[in-house]
């Protein structure tokens, strides 16, 4: 859909513009943004009525928020860099954390989000 892509050009604007003080946490995002993009092709792919993407939503959403924090960091740490005191310096720290320890939860998310759902899909409701 149009609205996906919106989101992925915002974002790409943004890593176009990214500085190499900049690069800690725009490859990760880079990263993030490819594997999200790939993830929500597989899905549109499938259409409205497929079970299997049903069955990874929770994985694709959550892919869907660590990317979107991920571009807000970058954008917070980019506006906090221009004060240069110890706030500008806060922001890049939890920016630092979020890029090594969220954005790269990502890739995973959504090559989950897209596995093959058929054998669980099987089961008969009152197996559960």
């Amino acid at each position: 859909g149009r609205l996906p892509q919106r989101f992925f050009e915002a974002v790409r604007a943004t890593l176009d513009s990214a500085t190499t003080q900049e690069r800690f946490i725009a490859e990760p995002l880079a990263a993030a943004l490819a594997a999200l993009g790939e993830a929500t092709a597989q899905v549109q792919a499938a259409g409205p009525e497929a079970s299997e993407a049903a069955f990874g939503c929770d994985e694709l959403l959550r892919a869907w928020t660590l990317t979107l924090l991920g571009w807000n960091w970058l954008r917070m740490h980019r506006a906090a860099q221009r004060r240069g005191d110890g706030f500008a310096q806060a922001k890049r720290v939890t920016a630092e954390y979020y890029a090594t320890r969220m954005l790269n939860q990502v890739p995973l998310l959504c090559r989950s989000a897209v596995q093959n759902a058929g054998p669980m899909l099987e089961l008969e409701a009152e197996l559960f």
